[in-house]
């Protein structure tokens, strides 16, 4: 578990330690600073961030690193590649046009996310899977 000193006006984290039991200022020393202190939380790491206005941890869905072109593609089944490819749609056909002229593809990028949403309102991709390709793993 780790100790949180957070601006008490805010809930902005001021600054945070990994173990309970770390060396913080006193409480007066903080309050006189405008600051206050929690433990007992988790540690920040990819999947746990700060929460201003609850003033704790919450937990937060891991980035995915940028997939190569290929890779992305990849992740698609053959049936559902071959009914997108086959589609004239042309929202489909405009994503699936960006995707393959970029060197990389960021599934983090809110366009990515909806190009992904879109095909699943087109009906050439399950949410399941939508959601297993934003997570970069293979669709099934």
């Amino acid at each position: 578990m780790a100790v949180y000193v957070y601006k008490v006006a805010t809930g902005e984290l001021y600054s945070w330690s990994p173990g309970d039991n770390d060396p913080v200022a006193s409480d007066a020393a903080l309050a006189a600073a405008g600051l206050a202190k929690i433990t007992g939380l988790l540690p920040l790491d990819a999947t746990h961030a700060w929460d201003a206005p609850s003033k704790s941890v919450v937990v937060v869905a891991a980035r995915v690193a940028p997939l190569s072109t290929w890779k992305f593609i990849l992740l698609f089944t053959p049936a559902e590649h071959a009914a997108i490819a086959a589609s004239t749609d042309l929202r489909v056909t405009q994503f699936m046009m960006a995707v393959q002229v970029a060197p990389t593809v960021d599934l983090n990028d809110p366009i990515v996310q909806g190009g992904l949403n879109y095909l699943v309102t087109a009906g050439l991709l399950t949410q399941a899977n939508a959601n297993l390709i934003l997570s970069g793993q293979a669709s099934q």
